[in-house]
């Protein structure tokens, strides 16, 4: 007889899970956590700087300036070849011997042959002259070939004066049948061996074309070169006084006006004050005019400079300098910017081969922005930026006409512009702003930034430090 089971003496578990809840719960924590830990020593770090309210503060203002003098301008009474005995930039008292033409420019090869051999130079004019060509080394520029000539037409200057110095004015009755004749000072004051067409100027003179380079053209003498009666020799600058004179807008006109002194850094890094003024120019141009009593004898050689105006006070946002980022943009015509997207975005309709147009979300700057921004656009143009458009794409656009028809354009994109903004991440993702730069703050890391662009950065914006670090539209974690 089989022995049967009874199922009711059978007790029944219930299957039990792997892992408890609590198990699960301690795992999820652990991944979390894990997870994290490697997202903060593998992301970037970001930094992030909230904006003040405007403010006003002192900005370093750069502007270009011309140096006016009083200054004199001798031309020769005769023919022949110029023997300097003063280099440029001495200080010379009036009646000083300062030039020697001969005949056939052999005065200096025949005065260093009567003396070849000859111990003359005295100890004075041997380390003189060992100055000189120290500072000559110093102040060649292999780029610049000008600059050769003019340490080498010094050091021949230097040489032949200590010669006739240390040896003797006597030899010149040796050599006298080769001299035209000499030339002295008429008046006390620096000697200078070239011209450039601004001599004697006032600032009521200059117009706004003289402010550039190309408006200099510099005549220089040198040593040994021939001259005829009527040519330029040298001039004279009576003393230390100078005129710093600048252009200014409407907007820098009006804010100077009531100054009447100002301090510039000049490009040596000094600083210097002197009595200002405002006047207009032989077109009608602003003009600052600084009039400063001394220091003139650094600046004998220069005639334009670039300077900063270091006490001008200005009204703006203050921006640390490394938050500035610079954006290519394209240009392109308005009619091709379209919104698009659930947020109604602006952007752009992208050809894609094969495939319907692509709606690209863009950065845009209008025509309206622009100018406000003082930046250079065209009639009916936009700047568009965005990372997935590039050079050579080409962007379409279907516009309803008067007559319910539509006209279908297409342009590739080509003409680019730098604009200068930052990151604002108001929102907790990277948006480029567009800013006008007033200029740099006192504090040399900051730049005053004008608060009345449109669609520019408003106090209190929060904005990324290091923009290397970031792409448009990035989600920015702190």
């Amino acid at each position: 007889m089989s022995k049967t089971t009874d199922d009711s003496n059978i007790i029944r578990h219930p299957r039990r899970l792997p892992f408890s809840f609590i198990t699960v719960v301690f795992i999820i924590m652990l991944l979390y956590i894990i997870v994290h830990v490697i997202l903060f020593f593998t992301k970037t770090r970001i930094q992030v700087y909230e904006l003040g309210a405007a403010e006003a503060d002192s900005i370093q203002a750069e502007f270009k300036g011309v140096l006016l003098r009083d200054e004199l301008v001798y031309a020769s009474d005769v023919e022949g070849y110029v023997n300097f005995l003063a280099v440029p930039e001495d200080r010379l008292s009036k009646g000083t011997q300062a030039v020697i033409l001969d005949k056939d420019g052999n005065l200096e090869e025949e005065l260093h042959s009567f003396y070849y051999g000859q111990d003359i130079l005295k100890t004075n004019s041997i380390l003189n002259l060992q100055n000189v060509v120290r500072n000559a080394v110093d102040h060649y520029d292999p780029n610049e070939l000008y600059t050769l000539r003019r340490e080498r037409s010094i050091i021949r200057e230097t040489v032949f004066r200590a010669l006739l110095e240390d040896g003797g004015s006597d030899v010149l009755t040796q050599l006298s049948h080769d001299i035209t004749g000499t030339v002295e000072t008429s008046t006390s004051g620096f000697f200078l061996l070239y011209k450039d067409g601004m001599e004697n100027k006032r600032p009521e003179d200059l117009t706004f074309n003289d402010f550039s380079q190309e408006a200099v053209k510099r005549t220089v003498r040198y040593n040994g070169d021939h001259v005829d009666a009527g040519d330029f020799l040298y001039k004279m600058v009576e003393d230390n006084k100078f005129t710093l004179v600048f252009p200014l807008t409407e907007d820098q006109s009006k804010t100077l006006a009531r100054k009447k002194n100002l301090t510039v850094r000049m490009p040596d890094g000094d600083e210097i004050s002197g009595r200002f003024s405002v006047t207009k120019g032989a077109d009608a141009t602003d003009l600052g005019v600084l009039q400063f009593q001394k220091y003139g004898g650094n600046y004998l050689e220069e005639r334009l400079i670039s300077f900063k105006l270091i006490d001008k006070s200005a009204e703006g946002l203050k921006v640390p300098e490394n938050a500035l980022v610079t954006k290519n943009y394209f240009v392109v015509d308005e009619k091709f910017i379209t919104r698009g997207g659930d947020s109604g975005n602006y952007g752009v309709m992208k050809l894609v081969p094969g495939q319907e147009p692509e709606f690209i979300k863009a950065s845009v700057c209008l025509k309206t922005d622009a100018e406000n921004a003082n930046l250079v656009i065209g009639e009916n143009s936009a700047y568009v930026y965005a990372d997935g458009l590039n050079a050579g794409d080409v962007l379409t656009i279907d516009t309803e006409n008067n007559d319910k028809t539509y006209s279908h354009d297409e342009t590739t994109l080509s003409v680019m512009v730098s604009v200068e903004g930052v990151y604002q991440i108001n929102y907790g993702y990277c948006i480029f702003k567009p800013v006008l730069r007033i200029d740099q703050s006192m504090e040399s890391s900051y730049v005053m930034i004008s608060p009345s662009v449109s669609g520019t950065i408003r106090p209190y914006d929060r904005i990324v430090m290091d923009p290397e670090h970031v792409s448009e539209y990035e989600i920015i974690y702190e």
